[in-house]
């Protein structure tokens, strides 16, 4: 969906197809390929060219939620492994402000905090967050359009996805369900892991 209309397979075979003989594409072609895929099977060919949208996209930090239903592989490369994300869409000349508040290891936050947000694109703004299992986000947007504010409904956000106990981030997300006396020596495991890491960089 572009702009709250909806586009037909063939119009995203063209953009790929353009894709493919190096033609430039406007961000928004980017953004709309990979939103349409997202939850699509698409093959070989397709596949090489949204890799690579999703890669340039990313770098000039232009990210939506639906970018974590792409391969693991791929957000890995992109940074965006260890996200979770939400979005909101604000009505033209909008100002958006998120209003949340984190539970982690059980414990919550004392008060909500609020962060002004920047569009990700046009009228779209997104929030990131790295929430680990059994951490959860209380969050409601807040849209100003001159000297009225108006409260969106109260969400909640929690980390949902399947995440093996490979790397920083899915070693972490595994300890954080473990009891205590086990987290307590998977913790050292790992921090002995990461210094004999050091020690043969260093030395090589």
């Amino acid at each position: 969906m572009v702009r709250g209309r909806r586009t037909g397979h063939t119009i995203f075979e063209i953009i790929v197809n353009e894709r493919r003989q190096e033609e430039d594409l406007a961000d928004i072609c980017k953004i709309a390929l990979l939103r349409y895929y997202s939850d699509r099977e698409y093959g070989h060919e397709v596949e090489e060219v949204l890799h690579g949208v999703l890669g340039e996209l990313c770098e000039k930090q232009i990210i939506f939620p639906f970018y974590l239903k792409y391969p693991e592989s791929w957000l890995r490369e992109a940074q965006l492994y260890d996200r979770t994300m939400v979005e909101y869409r604000a009505s033209r000349g909008g100002k958006v402000r998120i209003v949340y508040k984190m539970r982690q290891d059980g414990v919550d936050d004392l008060g909500y905090q609020s962060e002004s947000l920047t569009p990700m694109y046009e009228n779209i703004y997104v929030k990131d967050f790295i929430l680990y299992k059994g951490d959860l986000v209380r969050y409601y947007f807040q849209e100003s359009q001159g000297k009225k504010t108006a409260s969106q409904e109260e969400h909640v956000l929690e980390q949902t996805r399947d995440v093996p106990p490979i790397g920083r981030y899915g070693r972490l997300n595994a300890m954080s369900s473990m009891k205590p006396e086990e987290r307590e020596a998977a913790m050292r495991a790992y921090q002995q892991e990461l210094y004999l890491a050091e020690q043969i960089f260093e030395k090589y």
